[in-house]
Order: structure tokens, then C-alpha cells, then sequence
């Protein structure tokens, strides 16, 4: 991890004495807001009667509860509407809503396609770390790639069981 940190800081050396790293700023939601039909609601509410007779025939109170909550918490979280974040690549690295993450916090990055949207995906260097998952218009992408090509190394990513989880209940 310290070689690889090196090394980005190596070439964000050499691009400063190139003339720098150039600096974008975008605007981007959060997530994607889904519609939720008639059907998606009879679907959640028809599950969660059936796994709450499931839990009344086996006499799984503690089952029951949990099973409440979870269709709460979707409903909750599937009410809430994406928020705008706003974006900043520069030669200091990228800033999430006034928040700095050095390039060092990332050992390369890619780009997937989420439907409708791209999606630049940022790999920590961190085992454990979630990837940070931005969304980039097709009038920014390319220069993005380009921007981020000079200091991580591009890799190959693949859709992610959460996100894709995610996208089968139109969270």
C-alpha cells in the first residue's frame, strides 16, 4: 500500500511539473430516482403478507417484527428523493460536497454503464472500504477519464450485488 501511494504521488508530481491536473466541477444525483407503480407496492405488500403468515403458522414473533420494519424501511427509503452532490476534480484530488478525498484513499478506477447512466466507479485502496459510486453525463465523462487516467491506473469493474439488488427493488 505505502509503494502504491509512492507511485501516485510520483506521477501527481509529474503532472504538476507539466502543468497541473485540470480541474472539472459537475453536478450529479446522488442515485437514480426510480417511478414506483401500483404493481411495486401490491408486490412489496403481497411479500410481506406472505412472510408474515409464514412467521404466524411457525410462531416466529421476532419474524414478524422484523418483517414490519423492512417494508417501513423501504417504504422510507424508497420515498426519499435523490439529492444533488456536487463534484470536483482537481490536482488536489476529488471533492465530494466540500468533502477532499485524496487520490492516495484510491488504487484505480472505472466505468460502468447503469442503465440509462454512466457510472464512475473509485477504488479504494482500503480492504474493507466501500467503492465510491458517482454519476457522470455523457458531456463530462470522457474528459473525467481522461483527467483520472493520468493519476490511477483504469481497471475493469463489474456490478456490484448491492447495486444491483438495489436496482431490482428501485431503491
Amino acid at each position: 500500500m505505502l509503494l502504491f501511494a509512492i507511485k501516485i504521488k510520483m506521477v501527481y508530481n509529474g503532472l504538476m511539473a507539466k502543468g497541473g491536473v485540470k480541474t472539472i466541477e459537475w453536478k450529479a444525483a446522488e442515485s437514480v430516482d426510480h417511478e414506483r407503480s401500483t404493481g411495486w407496492h401490491i408486490i412489496l405488500y403481497g411479500v410481506a403478507l406472505v412472510l408474515i403468515g409464514l412467521c404466524v403458522w411457525s410462531k416466529n414473533w421476532i419474524g414478524i417484527g422484523l418483517v414490519v420494519i423492512i417494508v417501513v424501511a423501504l417504504q422510507v427509503v424508497g420515498s426519499k428523493p435523490a439529492r444533488m452532490m456536487e463534484y470536483k476534480l482537481s490536482e488536489e484530488g476529488l471533492t465530494i460536497n466540500g468533502q477532499l478525498h485524496l487520490f492516495s484513499e484510491y488504487r484505480g478506477f472505472g466505468v460502468r454503464h447503469d442503465g440509462q447512466f454512466w457510472q464512475l466507479v473509485l477504488l479504494p485502496t482500503a480492504r474493507f472500504a466501500p467503492e465510491t459510486s458517482i454519476f457522470i453525463r455523457d458531456d463530462h465523462g470522457e474528459e473525467i477519464v481522461d483527467v483520472l487516467g493520468q493519476i490511477l491506473p483504469m481497471e475493469q469493474v463489474n456490478k456490484d450485488i448491492i447495486g444491483n439488488i438495489a436496482r431490482k427493488l428501485k431503491l
